[in-house]
């Protein structure tokens, strides 16, 4: 079998030699003969005629698949940030009392702790400063939620304590609660760092104390009396004893 040569370009061809046909040089290559008919068609003669010296095409290569361009990967989907909304809050001095705010004279107040909850219970805390405030509670979904605020020590609250809220999308809420200076009730006010008895104990303890004085100064008239007489009687006896 003759040694195939390649051209350049990879196809496969054949010198043709004396005595060669192209029935023979098909079988020679394994080749269906058509494929060289083919192949050849513009330098093959009639009735297969080729002449010594001629190249033949025997085969050519198969062509090479372009490498496939992998696929881009999948492009993520953006994932929609959830709107999120605050609701935020103010304590302040409520000088006259009608529950609004006047910016100019009613002052804000700190020490006055807000929480604010929902459905699920509380969500957080806030001990105002008196200074920095609004204060927000942000990252809220959309909803439903209560505001509740603990006055300073000393103040009460001018106001509802507590407020519900409807939070929409994206929204800001701002609630300002009021406070007034406290008083306490008529002869509820204690001295400081006096303990003052409990309800009820002291009309017991005083009952109970007027016996045992009774008996102490019974026993000091008793003991001056023995005295008195021990005396009259120490005089009497020295009178006597001078009259003999």
């Amino acid at each position: 079998r003759p040694t195939p040569t390649p051209r350049p370009d990879g196809a496969i061809v054949h010198i043709v030699q004396p005595g060669d046909t192209l029935f023979g040089i098909a079988l020679q290559y394994d080749v269906p003969m058509e494929q060289i008919q083919q192949l050849n068609a513009g330098s093959i003669g009639p009735s297969n005629l080729i002449h010594v010296g001629q190249e033949l095409v025997i085969a050519i290569p198969a062509a090479t698949p372009a490498p496939s361009t992998p696929p881009p990967p999948p492009t993520a989907e953006a994932t929609a940030t959830p709107e999120t909304g605050s609701v935020c809050v103010l304590a302040y001095h409520d000088r006259n009392g009608d529950t609004f705010r006047q910016a100019d004279t009613e002052e804000m107040l700190p020490n006055a702790v807000f929480s604010l909850g929902d459905t699920s219970g509380l969500l957080g805390q806030y001990t105002t400063d008196g200074l920095s405030e609004p204060y927000c509670f942000t990252g809220l979904a959309p909803g439903t939620y209560r505001v509740a605020m603990q006055p300073p020590p000393g103040y009460v609250i001018s106001g509802p304590s507590d407020m519900a809220l409807a939070l929409g999308t994206a929204g800001t809420l701002e609630v300002a609660f009021g406070a007034q200076r406290g008083e306490e009730a008529p002869g509820e006010e204690e001295s400081p760092g006096v303990i003052q008895p409990e309800p009820g104990a002291g009309g017991e303890e005083e009952a109970g104390s007027v016996w045992p004085q009774v008996w102490r100064w019974a026993a000091r008239i008793s003991g001056i009396l023995v005295l008195t007489l021990a005396a009259v009687v120490a005089v009497l006896f020295v009178l006597s004893r001078r009259r003999r």
